[in-house]
């Protein structure tokens, strides 16, 4: 009888792809067939060439509709032996997928031909169908289907299935199905009997009360018989498997993916996946929501760019994700830009890590999608910030420097790179009888006019308290420039005439050209010379650059104060702002020290309340032993504090002469006797919360340029902590 049984029965596997090609068999399957091994190399390569013709169409529509519903399958198809003989093979299959990523069906046949001429012999139906039937490793039944599900016949497996013995079913249970079906489950049981009655076959999964077991899983195979002689109810065959492994590793997965859908919600990253293979690119579905189109591309670099999807600035950036995960970088980060739902374009950030094969082959790529257009327009402010005057807008020294040395070294042959100094002529003057309110309107109104007549030509830096620069890159004639000086100075000459209580305001400008790099400090120099020698001239003019020009002594403030503030004590409130996370003591201590440093009579800082209505004076720093009680005001209206406030339109304001301030409301409380004064406002998301003064009540000594500038970089200091000040009392 074993000889038979390995005779009757085998294995082989064929990968689930169209052609279903034959990987592997055993020697039993060949015995079965009566195949050798050339057979299966030369002419028995795939199933269709093992299946009967008018079967496999058939045989592959069963396969494929079970392999939906669970791993396993359970058929009767017939074979076509070596010799042309017809055989009919109970095929039962399981999936297995291999380490390259491919599927794979494991198939057991059975040779169960004398089943079907059991009609004939029924004692020899019996013991082939005994045989089958305690061969295979599933429960094979049979069922009259009525209230109970009686039992008419089982295989061993059947009972093991539940845990118990026969002889412990029947005491247990009798002849019955039903109380081993799990309660919540029985509906489903009850319904599908009564589908299987109209349509002949069912195929289910529901839960069974184990012996042992807490939980157990099975599946259902069921055919009804066409006649039965059980009075009115016709009989089944059933076919039982235990998927408990493959339903607790179902819900597992189905767990871990409503995880990950959960975090991908919360969080402000979509994870996406990238198959190398197939180059397909799919999103987590939150990408739908967010963006309004779908989440699974095919060639996303070719779509992508042809929908617009990626702006054309950042198409390269886009692009490297496939080309870095095509060539095998284990990890690759970028930044580009996607459009939103409303047709704008935002950046964002990609990031991912490189997944292999068992062999080292790039296999996919799965990574984050975060939107970082907040930060990178932050970052974009902070840079622009940093590298304009707080005043004017304009490019400030070292940004001046920066991109006039940049371009320099990318003239193109055959034309100039100029340079445009700009000098108000006797600005001391103006400040002194105007006062410097008048000088900083001055000083704004000349940027906006070279701003408004470079337009994109060039660009325009203010690099000294009273001094521009303006560089126009590859000009062919000199002629240009020029004319541009001659259209600034006309300019201001119309708008500061000198009647009518405003100044008379003139500009002396030089003009430095050259068609090969040279270096920055040089084409200065030229350009410094020009303009002494249109205040030799007379002023009010420019002069065009030439070696025939004679250097005279010519003070220039910008040259000789290279470094305007004192970078020790810059040097040291940083440390002191840096050395304590409460920011109530940084700054107590940074306006302690720089007050002492400088010899500042006093320095005051005032913030808005909550409603608003007045400005309260939250930090003070006094010299030791000195006070200014006369002057001492806890807090102010915002309505007196109003006038106070048109003086720091620019941001900052100075003045060595505050008789010139015409303010009611500024010789009074805290400004009362105040002959020099500086004082910055502090912003926050476009709303002012804040301000901070510095008093010179003496008026012995004016404060040197030294001073005023490290004030004015001590207060572009504590804007952050002021801010952070602000967030912290408005976070609850």
């Amino acid at each position: 009888m074993a000889e038979q049984k390995q005779g009757k029965t085998g294995i082989f596997i064929i990968e689930l792809k169209n052609s279903y090609p034959l990987l592997e068999c055993d020697k039993q399957f060949l015995t079965m067939m009566h195949y050798d091994v050339q057979d299966i190399k030369n002419q028995r390569q795939h199933l269709c060439d093992i299946i009967f013709p008018e079967d496999y169409d058939d045989f592959i529509s069963s396969i494929t509709i079970q392999l939906k519903r669970s791993n396993f399958t359970s058929d009767r198809v017939r074979f076509e032996k070596r010799n042309g003989r017809i055989i009919q093979v109970l095929l039962n299959g399981q999936v297995f997928s291999l380490k390259d990523g491919r599927e794979v069906l494991q198939c057991s046949c059975t040779d169960i031909s004398s089943l079907e001429t059991a009609a004939l012999s029924g004692k020899r139906v019996l013991s082939d169908l005994e045989v089958f039937s305690q061969s295979v490793r599933c429960g094979l039944s049979k069922h009259i289907c009525d209230n109970a599900l009686t039992l008419v016949w089982a295989n061993d497996y059947y009972y093991k299935l539940f845990g118990y013995s026969k002889s412990e079913y029947e005491k247990h249970f009798g002849e019955s199905l039903i109380p081993l079906i799990e309660q919540e489950d029985l509906p489903l049981v009850v319904n599908s009997i009564t589908t299987l009655l109209e349509e002949h076959e069912i195929d289910i999964t529901f839960r069974i009360r184990h012996k042992t077991r807490k939980y157990c899983w099975v599946n259902l195979i069921a055919a009804c018989l066409e006649s039965s002689d059980h009075d009115d109810f016709p009989t089944a065959n059933f076919v039982l498997n235990d998927v408990t492994g493959l339903k607790y590793a179902e819900m597992k997965a189905s767990l871990e993916a409503k995880k990950y859908e959960i975090i991908s919600d919360i969080s402000e990253e979509i994870p996406y996946e990238y198959e190398i293979d197939t180059d397909t690119l799919t999103y987590a579905k939150k990408y739908e929501s967010i963006f309004g189109r779908k989440s699974i591309y095919r060639h996303p670099l070719r779509k992508f760019i042809d929908a617009g999807y990626v702006s054309e600035d950042t198409i390269d950036n886009f692009s490297s994700i496939f080309e870095a995960a095509m060539r095998g970088d284990m990890t690759h980060n970028a930044e580009y830009k996607l459009k939103n739902r409303s047709g704008e374009y935002e950046w964002h950030y990609s990031n991912y890590s490189l997944i292999r094969d068992s062999h080292g082959n790039p296999l996919r790529a799965v990574g984050i999608l975060r939107n970082i257009d907040a930060q990178k327009k932050e970052q974009e402010s902070l840079l622009k910030r940093a590298q304009t005057d707080a005043m004017t807008g304009l490019l400030n020294k070292t940004t001046t420097e920066s991109f006039v040395r940049k371009n320099l070294k990318e003239l193109q042959s055959g034309a100039y790179g100029v340079v445009l100094l700009v000098d108000i002529d006797d600005f001391k003057n103006i400040n002194d009888t105007f006062g410097h309110l008048t000088g900083d309107e001055v000083i704004i109104e000349i940027a906006h006019t070279l701003m408004r007549y470079t337009f994109n030509d060039g660009f325009v830096g203010r690099i000294g308290g009273d001094e521009f620069l303006v560089y126009l890159p590859n000009i062919l004639d000199t002629t240009l420039a020029c004319e541009k000086a001659e259209k600034y100075a006309n300019e201001l000459r119309q708008k500061y005439p000198g009647d009518n209580g405003k100044p008379k305001v003139t500009l002396s400008i030089g003009i430095a050209a050259t068609d090969v790099p040279i270096p920055y400090s040089d084409l200065l120099e030229h350009a410094d010379q020009a303009v002494y020698q249109a205040k030799v001239n007379g002023k009010n003019g420019h002069v065009l650059y030439n070696d025939a020009l004679e250097r005279t002594q010519y003070h220039n403030a910008r040259k000789d104060n290279q470094a305007n503030y004192d970078p020790v004590i810059i040097s040291n409130i940083l440390n002191i702002l840096c050395e304590n996370s409460d920011t109530y003591t940084c700054i107590r201590k940074a306006m302690n020290y720089l007050g002492s440093s400088l010899n500042i009579d006093r320095i005051t800082i005032w913030e808005y309340q909550d409603n608003r209505n007045f400005v309260d004076n939250t930090f003070k720093w006094e010299p030791s032993g000195h006070s200014f009680a006369d002057y001492d005001v806890n807090n102010l209206s915002a309505s007196q504090w109003e006038e106070i406030d048109s003086l720091t339109i620019t941001g900052t304001f100075h003045t060595a002469n505050t008789d010139s301030i015409r303010l009611n409301n500024f010789g009074k409380g805290p400004f009362n006797g105040v002959k020099e004064f500086i004082q910055s406002k502090f912003t926050y998301a476009d709303s002012t919360i804040g301000y901070i003064d510095y008093f010179n009540y003496s008026g012995e000594e004016v404060w040197s340029n030294e001073i005023i500038e490290t004030c004015n970089l001590f207060s572009k200091t504590l804007h952050g902590y002021l801010q952070q000040k602000y967030l912290e009392a408005h976070s609850s």
